[in-house]
């Protein structure tokens, strides 16, 4: 057993692991059915390598054959296997997920059936592959599906805050772009968001330096008690108008924001202009 230097060798495992050292374990000799490997030994410290290969009729669970495994923390990683010659190692196939092997290979037969990931489809249609002596049939492809976006663009003092990174999305995929501190989105919005359709991102927004003089800022932080429907921040354009929905009334009612030189006035709830006219049954043109 190994010890790091100036270390009593009193200390528990637990309180050596509390100081970020650890006991070095040895390894026993693997065991290994159907092949032999060298060299051969009672013990093996931490680190040490063999090198395995396996009988006629077996094959190491690893690709070529011979295989090697390493002592790390009294186990052998990857742990040596002479598994037999008609079995398969995992496929490899891009862009999809299949069921995983407990044991690292899949015997004689076994069929699989591939997921392809978010953006991706079957190429022909075809799911499942299945092992036979040794080989995989022919395996299913993923391709990326005709409507998909590759990742949304990058655009200037911005970032993407409800998706994590991707490189192909779904059609009709939704990503929301936030500005900086400093910045806002051009039309005044606080949420712009992008929607991948027919392959390409629709509705990119940009921000734009903030100019305290040219707009106002309308913030439900502000309004914790107020009668009307806010969330989060938005932005109104100096001279802009927008309503605002109402809360605690039964006909439809809104209130009006105005900004004016960087201030917003919210005017009374009122029955909105819309409601009034379908109640009398007028029409505007």
């Amino acid at each position: 057993t190994e010890w790091a230097p100036h270390v009593s060798p009193s200390l528990s495992c637990s309180a050596l692991r509390g100081l970020g050292m650890v006991e070095l374990v040895s390894c026993r000799p693997p065991m290994l059915t159907g092949g032999y490997f060298v060299p051969e030994k009672e013990s093996y410290d931490s680190g040490a390598q063999v090198a395995y290969t396996c009988e006629e009729g077996h094959k190491p669970a690893a690709e070529g054959w011979w295989s090697t495994s390493l002592c790390q923390g009294g186990t052998w990683v990857p742990r040596p296997q002479c598994i037999d010659e008609g079995a398969c190692l995992p496929p490899e196939i891009t862009n999809a997920n299949f069921p995983p092997s407990d044991n690292g290979w899949y015997p004689h037969g076994h069929k699989i059936r591939v997921t392809c990931i978010e953006g991706y489809t079957h190429q022909n249609f075809r799911a499942t592959a299945q092992c036979g002596n040794g080989s995989w049939s022919t395996l299913p492809v993923c391709t990326k599906h005709l409507g998909a976006c590759d990742e949304p663009p990058r655009i200037l003092n911005a970032v993407v805050i409800n998706r994590g990174h991707q490189e192909v999305f779904t059609e009709d995929s939704q990503v929301q772009y936030q500005c900086k501190e400093g910045y806002v989105m051009e039309g005044g919005s606080a949420d712009k968001k992008s929607i991948c359709s027919g392959g390409k991102w629709a509705d990119v927004p940009k921000c734009s330096k903030w100019k305290r003089s040219a707009l106002c800022v309308l913030d439900a932080a502000h309004y914790p008690s107020s009668t009307v429907k806010l969330s989060g921040v938005q932005y109104l354009k100096e001279g802009e108008e927008r309503e605002i929905p109402c809360i605690w009334h039964w006909d439809p009612h809104t209130s009006l924001a105005r900004c004016t030189r960087g201030k917003v006035t919210l005017f009374p709830c009122k029955c909105s202009r819309f409601h009034l006219i379908t109640r009398h049954n007028f029409f505007l043109f």
